[in-house]
């Protein structure tokens, strides 16, 4: 993984490099390679598509590596995009989380970020309110006691 110092680090060339790493991401952020000048509705524009890459499993770790320097910015859009989808929540909470466990390794502030959300949201936890199946209950078996 390469180091970047934020202050040189370039957006543009970033965004060729992860085009050219990883073929959806080059499908989803091609069109923003030709801008000289972006608006500020472009820098958004291009935030959410890289939140959007990051929910993929198979562009999170390239998107992760290449934009390191924001990681934690994309992953927070990421984590938002989830948190806005409500109700179908337990499953998109489970496969956040099953994202984030593939480029935790990649910084401390991402580790810590993980932690804190699984924390707080708990994905894994099972809630018997949402169980599709009935619980069942343990027989009983008596004793039968002889005088």
């Amino acid at each position: 993984m390469e180091s970047y110092e934020v202050s040189t680090w370039d957006t543009k060339n970033s965004l060729s490099k992860l085009c050219r790493l990883n073929k959806a991401c080059g499908n989803k952020l091609q069109k923003f390679l030709p801008k000289q000048i972006w608006s500020k509705s472009d820098r958004e524009d291009v935030l959410e598509a890289l939140a959007e890459l990051f929910l993929s499993g198979d562009a999170v770790v390239d998107v992760s590596n290449v934009f390191e320097p924001i990681v934690l910015e994309i992953a927070s859009r990421s984590k938002q995009r989830v948190l806005k989808n409500g109700c179908s929540g337990r499953k998109d909470l489970q496969k956040f989380a099953f994202v984030l466990s593939k480029v935790i390794s990649t910084s401390l502030e991402l580790r810590r970020f993980a932690v804190g959300f699984l924390r707080q949201h708990k994905p894994f936890s099972h809630n018997v309110s949402e169980s599709t199946e009935p619980v069942q209950k343990k027989a009983r078996h008596r004793q039968v006691c002889s005088d």
